[in-house]
């Protein structure tokens, strides 16, 4: 990720008039263009660097938005500059660390911040410090601890306010995610973090965007916007305990209790409940260790192993902790339940092996009768806990049927007769969504193979096949997408292969300088078809390719085409509406467009693409949304490249290549072909280029 910084700095040319000595001439803009703006890049920070400082008792609400979320800002004090101070000042109010002040040997500094530390460069040659301030800035970003803001020094009890209280949000954002989530637009989710990442309210739009990829299950993105919600915050407590069940999800066990640990231990405000979700996925953690584990051996075999791992133990604590934590947390309590009487079942199987982990027998039968009493406890509990959520919520919400299942899960766990067990998850799955299933199958096998509830099972997995089969006939009621979503015709599988095109677009009748000629149209056609053949030779048969482009006139719509003919299945990606993007894309002039058909093209492959579920719509207008207008030299076009880029890295850049129709010259405009491949390339993507200079003989 790339850090947020703004620059609180005299602008201009200063006339110093020191006590001692002559006057002499400060250039504030050759300060900021040699050492500020160069360091900032080479430390990774982007943003606000040249904001102007208007006038005190003006200042505007963007300035104390850029002064509350910047991760850093540094601050020039070598004069006595009055907006300088004031918002130094400000700064140091909002956020307690990474202010980071320079200054000349000008004017000496305030009494107030007369101990803090500087950086000190030559007024002559400022770019002699640019190492030494980029040092600075990249060891005040790694220093998450550090308070350098005087007023929380001295008033340690002083808390800053919340980000997202100060810098909130823009509802046109809100409204586009909620579209993208609606949607499961991965790739447009993944552009909206990049783009909030940018701006003042950066945090708070990426925890949505986390959010939302998270329940789509697209997990790499969402960890890595989980990942920069935490950077940008330094600590943040939902971050963390939404990483530590990514990082589960994609089986990074290591990592996943790094991040419970740090949201156990530093966060002190931590809730009841949130303690009793991080110890309950520590607890997880540690079962599926357990599990992960055992090895392929007879149920009697393996259950004396298992109940010698050391696992088992530690989720059976970690989960009865987290219940105590929080007694509404069923989750928790029927977990530790399932441990609780997992162990006493092992325990009671093979008595010496259970001895045999305690100094006497004495104090085997006596840990023996505790475990027994705490399962004996945790089942009267969790069943009192399942039921008032229950009673709580509508019978038809998630987690009313969670509680259900729960409720079963005890009496399954307490042993009670096999048909009243059966009846309880009658009552908990009919008409479940596939995921209640697959939760309590996963249970059901651990069981099996153990050697547990065998009359229980014998009863209990017919039934349950029954109830599933019976689920899957009727509608799905799963919650996995979201309501308003428009759902496409189903695809096909996911594609082994992608290919992203960019490239030309036929020149119009008053170009001076020619790039793609009405004319050789044909040639630009066999010159695709013939990349494409060689790329479809290298991969194995069968290899399913998916082509992703724009439907621009010249190279887009030909590679449209040129994929249908060779059977490779297409997403067409439009930055605007149909109406205003054959207007700037499109159209060429009458004399032309009447020839190639170019509309008449386009309009076809938009109806093909859209019967398919594959046509996509970047905005509503024209236009770059109100609040991206606000990121710094950014154009619609260039946001229409990286949305397709992240669209098609959905996939995996292992899997992306990108096909140029290119000259290797400068575009016309930002946000072109030579854009699209600078941002492929950075993402680590294959670039495969057809030279039109030489493939028209242009020179």
């Amino acid at each position: 990720m790339r850090w947020s910084g703004f620059v609180v700095r005299p602008f201009g040319v200063r006339q110093v008039r020191p006590k001692d000595g002559e006057p002499y001439q400060v250039d504030y803009e050759r300060v900021h263009r040699e050492l500020i703006a160069p360091a900032m890049i080479a430390a990774g920070i982007a943003g606000a660097t040249t904001e102007p400082i208007v006038e005190a008792g003006n200042i505007r609400e963007d300035m104390f938005q850029l002064l509350a979320h910047a991760d850093i800002v540094i601050a020039d004090v070598s004069l006595h500059n009055a907006n300088v101070f004031y918002e130094l000042g400000a700064r140091h109010a909002l956020r307690p660390r990474r202010t980071f002040m320079i200054r000349f040997s000008g004017d000496e500094v305030p009494f107030d911040i007369k101990t803090d530390r500087y950086l000190q460069y030559d007024r002559n040659d400022p770019a002699a410090a640019m190492a030494a301030l980029t040092d600075g800035l990249r060891a005040t970003l790694a220093d998450p601890d550090r308070i350098d803001s005087p007023i929380f020094k001295l008033l340690p009890a002083l808390k800053p306010p919340d980000i997202k209280d100060l810098v909130p949000v823009p509802e046109a954002f809100r409204e586009e995610l909620a579209w993208a989530a609606a949607n499961r637009r991965t790739g447009h989710l993944v552009l909206l973090g990049e783009e909030a990442n940018t701006l003042p309210w950066g945090a708070e739009g990426l925890r949505g965007v986390a959010n939302a990829l998270y329940a789509i299950k697209a997990l790499v993105p969402a960890r890595q916007a989980w990942e920069a919600v935490r950077a940008r915050l330094d600590s943040d407590l939902d971050a963390d305990l939404k990483l530590a069940t990514v990082h589960q999800r994609l089986k990074n066990l290591a990592a996943s209790d790094a991040a419970i640990t740090r949201a156990l231990d530093d966060h002190p405000a931590i809730t009841p409940q949130q303690r009793a979700e991080a110890l309950s996925l520590r607890a997880s953690n540690a079962k599926q260790r357990w599990i992960d584990g055992w090895p392929a051996l007879p149920a009697v075999r393996l259950s004396a192993l298992a109940l010698a791992s050391n696992h088992l133990h530690q989720a059976c604590d970690d989960y009865t902790a987290a219940f105590n934590a929080d007694l509404n947390h069923f989750y928790s309590g029927v977990n530790a339940l399932a441990m609780s009487r997992t162990l006493l079942d092992l325990a009671q199987a093979h008595p010496e092996a259970w001895a045999d982990n305690f100094d006497t027998d004495q104090d085997a039968v006596l840990a023996l009768a505790t475990l027994t009493a705490q399962a004996a406890d945790l089942a009267g509990a969790v069943m009192l806990s399942a039921r008032r959520a229950e009673a709580e919520l509508h019978p038809a919400s998630d987690e009313a049927r969670w509680a259900r299942c729960t409720m079963a899960d005890v009496q399954l766990l307490r042993k009670e007769r096999p048909a009243r067990v059966v009846a309880a998850y009658r009552r908990a799955l009919e008409d479940a969504p596939a995921i209640y299933f697959d939760v309590t199958r996963r249970h059901l096998e651990a069981y099996a193979r153990l050697g547990l509830f065998a009359d229980h099972l014998a009863a209990l997995v017919p039934a349950l096949a029954e109830l599933e089969a019976a689920a899957q006939l009727g509608p799905d009621l799963a919650t996995d997408t979201p309501s308003g979503a428009v759902v496409p015709p189903p695809r096909s599988l996911p594609p082994d292969r992608v290919l992203l095109f960019t490239g030309h677009m036929i020149d119009r009748a008053d170009r001076a300088r020619p790039r793609f000629p009405a004319a050789l149209e044909g040639t630009a056609r066999q010159a695709i078809r013939q990349q494409l053949e060689q790329t479809l030779a290298v991969w194995p048969a069968g290899t399913r390719v998916l082509g992703i482009a724009g439907g621009a006139r010249g190279g887009d719509i030909l590679f449209h085409e040129v994929c249908t003919d060779l059977g490779i299945d297409t997403e067409l990606y439009l930055a605007m509406p149909v109406a205003p993007y054959i207007a700037a894309s499109v159209r060429v002039d009458p004399a032309i467009d009447g020839r190639p058909g170019w509309i008449d093209r386009f309009n076809a492959l938009c109806q093909r693409c859209e019967a398919l579920g594959a046509c996509h719509q970047l905005g509503d207008d024209d236009t770059l949304p109100t609040w991206a207008a606000r990121i710094a030299d950014y154009t619609l076009w260039e946001r229409n490249n990286r949305w397709m880029l992240q669209s098609a890295l959905v996939h995996g850049a292992d899997k992306l290549a990108l096909m140029a129709l290119w000259d290797g010259q400068t575009g016309d405009a930002p946000g072109g072909t030579q854009h699209m491949i600078d941002v492929v390339s950075a993402a680590g993507a294959t670039v495969r280029r057809i030279d039109t200079r030489t493939l028209f003989g242009l020179g």
